[in-house]
């Protein structure tokens, strides 16, 4: 039996992945340029907000903003002031809503004045009836009283038919 080197070649289409992310090239957009120097997750890790991913050099001096703590500044000054803003919001919301209450409270107070009132008109009105019932009924009496008396008076005023 003999032994000889062998070598077979094959052509295909593909594509060929890597475990590790620093030996294939990876594309990160950043607000400052460099190069990835050390990777500090792998692929498929959970990471955390703050995280440190990668470690980035040759970051050149012309990125930096010499106005950085000026503008800084002035966004925080900002930020104060729209604050301050928002709490004169909330003050006068929160008068708002005590003059709302108070509102409420006059409200109710006049409704019970209202039912109040109404009561009151229901009395008036009922001794009002219990008067004019009253009044009807003393009326009647009285013209029955009287027609009583008129025929009284009326039978003695007249002559009687035998003294003729």
């Amino acid at each position: 039996m003999l032994f000889l080197p062998w070598t077979q070649n094959i052509q295909t289409k593909g594509k060929v992945n890597t475990l590790y992310p620093d030996q294939r090239p990876q594309t990160i957009h950043s607000t400052i340029g460099g190069r990835v120097e050390k990777w500090y997750v792998r692929e498929g890790q959970l990471v955390k907000a703050g995280d440190t991913i990668v470690y980035l050099s040759e970051i050149k001096t012309e990125y930096f903003d010499p106005e950085l703590v000026g503008r800084t500044g002035s966004q925080v000054a900002a930020v104060e002031g729209s604050m301050g803003s928002y709490s004169s919001k909330v003050e006068a919301l929160e008068n708002q809503i005590v003059a709302m209450q108070q509102e409420l409270k006059f409200k109710n107070e006049q409704l019970r004045n209202k039912v109040r009132q109404s009561r009151l008109k229901v009395t008036s009105d009922s001794i009002e009836l219990v008067r004019a019932k009253l009044t009807l009924t003393w009326r009647r009496t009285s013209s029955s009283g009287r027609r009583r008396c008129t025929k009284r008076a009326s039978s003695r005023s007249r002559p009687s038919s035998s003294a003729n």
